[in-house]
């Protein structure tokens, strides 16, 4: 068994999930996330995620300050961390409008999504382009994942909110490319704000 193996065998995938967005999150915003993220990201209720947190500080997979917030610290490094949003993440909690079918399709355009901007980084990685034009094509993705939502009938704040979760996992990405490329130039704030502004380029241009 490789090391990696034996130490993802320290959470559960579930866990994994939230160990990985407290990850990206750290690095993006560069301070800690607070419950109510977490609650957001993953759709489910404060008390289930305050019992994930103290699951993963009983596991001593994070530490915190008592009386501190955002005080989380990982535990774990970032390499053994799973991809945000891969198999086995904590699935969103169902709403009464899933007798339509909607948190169904909710569920598979954002994961669709995501996996697809996986793979256009991972062709990016073997066929480099310019991040002015790439960039662009992953914001697309998102407004796709917009229009597709509202279409199948999600209410507006929905389809928003999913959109956000894709531009996040893929800022997330980009964040962690840079940093791997450029370990001592790399300023992920700025890295974060610069991909999040050339991915909004294809969205104005549409509204123009």
């Amino acid at each position: 068994m490789s090391a990696r193996s034996a130490m993802t065998h320290r959470f559960t995938p579930k866990q994994g999930q939230y160990l990985a967005f407290i990850h990206h999150y750290t690095v993006i915003h560069g301070r800690a996330p607070a419950e109510a993220d977490m609650q957001r990201y993953f759709r489910t209720s404060p008390p289930a995620v305050h019992q994930m947190v103290l699951a993963l500080e009983k596991r001593r997979l994070i530490t915190r300050t008592p009386g501190q917030a955002r005080s989380i610290v990982l535990c774990v490094a970032a390499d053994e961390l799973p991809r945000l949003g891969e198999a086995g993440a904590a699935r969103p909690r169902e709403s009464p409008a899933d007798t339509t079918g909607l948190a169904s399709c909710l569920d598979t355009v954002t994961r669709t999504a995501c996996a697809v901007i996986t793979k256009l980084f991972e062709l990016c990685d073997v066929y480099p382009i310019d991040d002015a034009e790439f960039l662009p094509l992953i914001g697309g993705v998102a407004t796709v994942v917009e229009q597709e939502l509202r279409a199948a009938g999600l209410a507006s704040a929905d389809a928003t909110a999913a959109t956000r979760r894709v531009e996040d996992f893929a800022v997330a990405i980009y964040v962690d490319l840079c940093a791997r490329n450029d370990p001592d130039g790399a300023d992920a704030r700025e890295d974060a704000a610069t991909c999040r502004r050339l991915m909004a380029r294809l969205r104005a241009a549409r509204r123009s």
